[in-house]
């Protein structure tokens, strides 16, 4: 996996509710730091972290450890293996690092299908997450991009690659769209065709090269057009008497009769 320089995050992270649930319980933010950012992060925010490792970097003791893993599960933060020794900070993906073109979509969906990760049910769940941030960063590009439409068709040919390496993946990702609430969320329903019954189910090679999702933006983008644009009313506004009688205002209006 590609090791990072540095990590960014939000500035505002430290009032998440998530982060605020734990208080002034000082042993798990620091665990919760140091699982953000050590020499071993990467760009999937999972990676293997074993115990002892832990232990050192966060001045606790194997107890202690015991404790501040359960507490920083339940509170949504982390998720952790102990028999992979693997860690996963939860949200990764919905944050600064989701994939934002084609490029990052191979690169980082790739490593999902090495030896170098388990094939363990955390690792579904880090990539039901990539899936989901990655299906959600495509809403912001623009419906006339083909970024968008390419990023989907990137993510479903990962899909399949992955659904036969990682067995879990299927339930992993009903459960983290139902966590999120992202059932109506139309990117979801675009990228998600076989996790769910749905009415309308998206086709791996839509017409025009354009997911469902792109067309039915496009749709919408060429109605705007078709209206047309509302025109600015002008309003005439008198200049000052005084205005006029400036020097400069003098000289305009005799170089104007000129």
């Amino acid at each position: 996996m590609g090791q990072m320089k540095f990590v960014k995050s939000r500035a505002d992270i430290h009032r998440s509710d998530e982060l605020v649930s734990l208080g002034n319980n000082h042993p798990a933010r620091t665990t919760y730091w140091v699982a953000r950012v050590n020499a071993n992060s990467v760009y999937l925010g999972f990676y293997r972290f074993p115990r002892r490792d832990l232990i050192n970097e966060c001045f606790v003791t194997e107890a202690e450890l015991n404790e501040v893993i359960e507490v920083l599960k339940n509170a949504n933060l982390i998720d952790y293996d102990d028999e992979t020794g693997f860690i996963r900070v939860v949200g990764w993906f919905y944050e600064e690092y989701a994939p934002e073109n084609r490029s990052q979509v191979i690169t980082r969906s790739r490593e999902y299908l090495t030896n170098r990760v388990p094939r363990a049910k955390i690792t579904a769940r880090s990539i039901a997450e990539f899936l989901c941030g990655s299906a959600m960063r495509v809403s912001e590009y623009d419906p006339n991009s083909k970024h968008g439409p390419e990023v989907v068709e990137e993510l479903r040919r990962f899909i399949v690659q992955a659904r036969h390496k990682h067995p879990d993946l299927d339930y992993a990702m009903v459960e983290e769209v139902r966590r999120q609430r992202l059932e109506e969320v139309p990117e979801i329903k675009d990228i998600s065709f076989g996790f769910f019954d749905y009415s309308t189910v998206p086709s791996p090679s839509p017409q025009d090269g354009l997911t469902m999702l792109a067309q039915e933006r496009k749709a919408e983008s060429e109605k705007e057009k078709e209206k047309g644009v509302t025109p600015i009313e002008v309003v005439k506004i008198s200049p000052r008497t005084e205005t006029l009688k400036s020097s400069m205002a003098q000289n305009a209006i005799a170089s104007g009769k000129g």
